[in-house]
């Protein structure tokens, strides 16, 4: 983006590291997920439902847009692995493509 390359530990820690601390510790909390209480008092069922819909709302569109970006990516959908991991290469490595021209390849 401003023309530097990226130091290695960076690279590592935003490819592997955080995501894989954010899904442990995600995973973790709903394993000891409890209903919310107020002293005695322990709030419906329906409540949690709406809290977890409120929570969910700003990050489904993060999935349901990369999903959309993989199907339209080119080549065959319905192929082998190397060609889905060759689409999920390119769909997370695109930039701003407004003004290229020619086909893009990515060699692995």
């Amino acid at each position: 983006m401003i023309g530097k390359k990226v130091p290695v530990f960076f690279e590592v820690c935003l490819t592997y590291v955080t995501p894989l601390v954010l899904l442990v510790s995600m995973v973790f909390k709903l394993a000891q997920y409890t209903l919310t209480t107020y002293g005695k008092y322990e709030y419906p069922h329906y409540s949690a439902v709406i809290g977890w819909i409120y929570a969910a709302i700003p990050v489904t569109p993060i999935p349901v847009f990369f999903i959309w970006e993989l199907a339209k990516a080119e080549g065959p959908m319905r192929a082998v692995s190397q060609s889905i991991s060759r689409r999920l290469v390119l769909v997370c490595s695109k930039t701003d493509l407004k003004g290229v021209k020619g086909n893009i390849s990515v060699q692995f």
